[in-house]
């Protein structure tokens, strides 16, 4: 994914440890359409 954004010049996206459950939750809800 940041490699996607660094070649079309958009800043990389950083996931800090604390907040990766989060991501992982909101990743999976999205695959199910669940938000």
């Amino acid at each position: 994914m940041n490699y996607y954004f660094m070649i079309h010049d958009i800043a990389p996206v950083i996931i800090y440890n604390e907040d990766k459950p989060a991501y992982y939750r909101a990743l999976e809800a999205f695959d199910h359409k669940v938000i």
